[in-house]
């Protein structure tokens, strides 16, 4: 009994920071900012902004929710089939089994308390979101890509808030998956190593993959982001940049694809070693090409022919 209203009031004290106090103090804000927009006639921005953080934060935290949610059924489903195993030997324990369901419900409280924290970071990028929604060609494009200047003022800074929301959903969706295969079944650690069903194992590959993906689209964004590029003596893309890292950045966008299709096929042979092997050759070839590589020809080639080098970098630098 003592024990059920101590819940009770944790239960309580935790939906009171999570909710109220937040509603309270975010609500009196609201409202002294309601009430000096309107007095200064810019009440039209005022509600532009709220309707995008109401956006944001619901699509963020919701859409976070319900895809790691789902993520977890598919894993909890998967999970009934298997039990504990002693090698190899399937256990049933009835305090085990309490220890489980106690972990089980601390993952969706995970998920949920995460999701909640999500909304609220994806509601402090309503500038980038306005940005994105309303920006209008400039007339002008980058001498590197030929895109309008438009999508690096209005668009590429809402594309890295997007990468980092799919970063953040896929790596929990395969954490919070992995979690919940050791507590209910599926994925067991025995003195020879770990084992996983294959079931499990498929699942998880086909999220190994998913992240593998996001990984290629941020890689494909530090191409873009080499026009902010501070190597050289412009602030721009240099001639490293252009000759050495965005090559390199090719050639890992592609490897990140077929790390993702390893993955993939991974669960044809049911082995996980294409896809390990896929990320140490692109670890290694990102730590060489993308660290060394460009280091290397800053220095050696054009540090001591610079002006040579760095001539037409320099002659764009000075027209845009």
């Amino acid at each position: 009994m003592h024990q059920d209203r101590r819940a009770r009031y944790v239960l309580a004290l935790l939906l009171f920071l999570l909710v109220i106090a937040p509603i309270f103090t975010g609500g009196l804000r609201m409202v002294v900012d309601w009430l000096w927009f309107r007095q200064e006639g810019f009440r039209v921005l005022f509600t532009n902004v709220l309707k995008s953080q109401i956006a944001l934060s619901g699509l963020t935290g919701v859409g976070f929710i319900l895809i790691v949610g789902l993520n977890l059924i598919v894993a909890q489903a998967l999970s009934h089939r298997y039990g504990f195993r002693v090698d190899g030997g399937t256990v049933e324990v009835s305090a085990l089994d309490r220890f489980s369901n106690a972990l089980h419900w601390a993952i969706w409280l995970g998920v949920l308390l995460v999701g909640y924290g999500v909304s609220h970071w994806g509601m402090g990028h309503w500038n980038e979101y306005l940005l994105a929604q309303n920006s209008v060609p400039i007339g002008h494009s980058d001498p590197l890509f030929g895109l309008d200047l438009s999508f690096y003022l209005f668009q590429l800074p809402f594309r890295w808030f997007l990468f980092h929301l799919a970063l953040v959903t896929s790596l929990a969706c395969l954490l919070s998956a992995v979690s919940l295969y050791f507590i209910a079944g599926g994925v067991w650690v025995t003195p020879r190593g770990p084992q996983m069903a294959p079931a499990a194992r498929t699942h998880l590959m086909v999220l190994a993959a998913i992240v593998m993906v996001v990984v290629a689209y941020r890689v494909r964004l530090a191409m873009y982001g080499l026009m902010y590029s501070h190597r050289g003596v412009i602030f721009g893309a240099g001639y490293s940049d252009v000759n050495a890292t965005l090559p390199v950045l090719k050639a890992l966008f592609y490897l990140a694809l077929l790390a993702a299709l390893l993955f993939l096929a991974g669960v044809v042979r049911g082995s996980w070693k294409p896809g390990i092997y896929g990320i140490i050759w692109m670890v290694f070839f990102g730590f060489l090409g993308g660290l060394v590589y460009p280091e290397l020809m800053q220095r050696f080639i054009v540090t001591p022919n610079e002006i040579d080098k760095e001539a037409p970098y320099i002659a764009r630098a000075i027209e845009f």
